[in-house]
């Protein structure tokens, strides 16, 4: 066959999906003209598509030597060195990329990212509106955009853009959209720093997933396995010194292994931190597959035969829906990485609580929701404290005022919520507000809306980025954390009722939005949950101002923290193995999924099945 007909067939199978196919005859081209520059270029797209991301950046660093005016193949060089962790590397293509074609979208696009990453956030905006000048209506831009502008601290920007989005979700029919131009990207939906609704949370979701997770048609197949053990999978970029790393590592090693079987497959980097390395030591068979295509990591989940399949990610950084897609497992549930549906026909179940999702919600799920007892946040009973000592005069905070702190990203703060930070300020005198240290843009802006308040900005503490040992002792010197909203602090929460300083939380309709509530139902401190903006500022000025009051608070909180099994990864892996094996039976039974809750006994109450709908309109 002559060498051109063996490219255009090799450009046809890929096309077709038959991707081994046209690796193949690209291989028996390069071999024939070592320097055929469309072969190079679909063997580049062929690693990309695979996850090959260290041969994809081999191979368009080559395609840009021969064929500097090849757009495409600059982008994907970028994007490849995105995708290893590579973000320093991957600006400076992108940049090159601009240099050379200046109205070429897609590299200020992922500049965008890639400067996001580097927490360069109003360089990362700069870069995207470059793009909402080339395309106007592209809504992942536009999305992307509101979201590093929360990041700077950019609220004017923020507020005129946000109801562009709000419009966009609010009027797609999720089950039509087909314009991949037309999509809000959900992670960046559910951080936005405005309240949304649930049903506006799932038309989001839902878009994203039929878009760009449509389900296999051709699923792995299952047959009922009568195993002694239940074949227990979990699925994270995350397994690293991260919050969500640091969250979760106990209920891998608290599983109990006369019934369960646990795997655990890595699709993040490996940090080698010493997090990581208790994490691998959790799991009875652990598999980095960070640099594995997503096809080849489905199939070595079916061939594991795993039982239940947990996903850890969501809609988010690193994420990996299109495994769940081809169902490599016979049951499958998404956890805690995302506090949202993820949209998705091929995910069974998502694990919550009564509070942060009730039973009313599981019309705005598509996944059947599982209460557990108590809070669904597992936290580890062993987190690592610093022998170490500060205080306040070292951290920079007045020694004998009062000190409210917020360690939330500074994505989650508002200009609503700000302001009432800075009425809280004035009405209580001489404290201050404890922040961690943002960017440059974000605090200075931070510190510009202060005054605007009518706040002196030496008010506003920012605490530098310490080791989490040691973050843990300094945040016990604060006096009460204000919560952010409508995403509240999650892990943060916890950490902050750890250390015994009590949180103000508001909390609204959405998950994200209910998760300090659900903590501090916990440890019996629901009277600190506020249902409105009024409420929420007069609590925070009451607890600052009324000391008898405070003190009746912070012993609550002492006796709360005492009973309850919030900060017990073993008692955690206890609820969520009952769950894990009521979706078991369920599936032995050849019954489809069906929501449920665990109570705090072990017993189970069936929650209605018909309200989990195709559309909540």
């Amino acid at each position: 066959m002559h060498l051109d007909e063996l490219v255009r067939l090799a450009y046809s199978h890929h096309q077709q999906g038959r991707l081994d196919l046209a690796e193949i005859l690209c291989a028996e081209v390069i071999a024939a003209i070592p320097d055929h520059v469309d072969t190079h270029y679909l063997l580049g797209v062929l690693a990309f598509q695979s996850q090959r991301f260290e041969l994809a950046v081999e191979t368009f660093q080559q395609v840009t030597h021969l064929a500097p005016d090849s757009r495409a193949s600059w982008v994907y060089l970028g994007c490849a060195f995105n995708e290893l962790g590579k973000p320093i590397e991957a600006a400076a293509v992108f940049q090159k990329a601009i240099q050379r074609f200046p109205s070429l979208s897609e590299a200020y696009f992922n500049l965008g990212r890639s400067l996001s990453q580097l927490e360069r956030f109003d360089e990362a905006a700069a870069a995207l509106e470059h793009v909402l000048q080339l395309a106007p209506d592209d809504a992942e831009t536009l999305s992307l955009l509101v979201n590093q502008c929360q990041h700077a601290g950019l609220w004017d920007r923020c507020n005129q853009l946000i109801p562009r989005v709000l419009d966009i979700v609010n009027h797609c029919d999720p089950d039509r959209i087909s314009n991949p131009h037309r999509l809000i990207e959900p992670s960046s939906f559910v951080a936005i720093g405005w309240p949304t609704s649930m049903e506006s949370q799932w038309r989001c979701s839902r878009s994203w997933s039929n878009v760009k997770f449509p389900i296999d048609c051709n699923p792995y197949p299952h047959t009922a396995r009568t195993a002694a053990k239940i074949r227990l999978g979990y699925v994270s970029a995350d397994f690293r010194q991260h919050v969500m790393g640091t969250h979760l590592v106990e209920l891998f090693e608290m599983h109990d292994r006369e019934r369960f079987e646990v795997f655990g497959y890595s699709i993040g980097p490996d940090d080698r931190s010493p997090v990581r390395q208790r994490i691998e030591t959790a799991f009875d068979h652990f598999f980095d597959l960070h640099t594995t295509s997503t096809n080849d990591i489905a199939q070595n989940i079916h061939e594991d035969q795993i039982d239940i399949l947990v996903d850890l990610q969501g809609h988010t950084s690193m994420s990996r829906p299109g495994i769940y897609a081809k169902k490599p497992a016979p049951i499958q549930v998404t956890y805690l990485g995302f506090p949202c549906t993820m949209g998705c026909d091929f995910i069974d179940y998502i694990l919550v609580d009564e509070y942060v999702a009730p039973e009313e919600s599981q019309r705005y799920f598509t996944e059947k929701i599982v209460q557990l007892p108590g809070c669904y946040q597992v936290n580890d009973r062993n987190l690592e404290r610093a022998n170490w000592k500060t205080s306040r005069k070292e951290c920079g905070l007045p020694e004998t005022s009062f000190v409210f702190c917020s360690f939330n990203n500074v994505f989650k703060i508002t200009r609503p919520i700000f302001e009432i930070w800075m009425r809280i300020l004035a009405s209580v005198d001489q404290s201050v507000l404890w922040l961690p240290q943002f960017s440059p843009c974000a605090t200075n802006n931070l510190k510009s809306e202060a005054v605007k308040c009518g706040i002196d900005p030496s008010r506003l503490v920012f605490a530098p980025v310490l080791p989490l040992v040691k973050h843990c002792v300094r945040h016990g010197l604060a006096d009460l954390f204000l919560d952010t909203f409508p995403y509240n602090a999650h892990g943060t929460a916890a950490l902050s009722l750890r250390c015994q300083v009590p949180i103000v939380t508001l909390s609204g309709e959405t998950m994200a939005s209910r998760v300090a509530g659900s903590l501090l139902r916990e440890v019996g401190l629901s009277e600190l949950i506020a249902n409105d903006v009024g409420i929420y500022e007069l609590l925070a000025v009451k607890l600052a101002t009324d000391r008898d009051y405070f003190r009746t608070v912070q012993s609550k909180l002492k006796t709360g923290l005492e009973s309850t099994d919030l900060f017990d990864g073993q008692a955690f892996a206890r609820k969520a193995e009952r769950a894990y094996e009521l979706m078991m039976e369920r599936q032995l039974n050849k019954q489809e999924p069906q929501g449920f809750q665990v109570q705090r006994d072990g017993s189970v109450r069936w929650l209605h099945a018909n309200q989990n709908l195709d559309s909540p309109c």
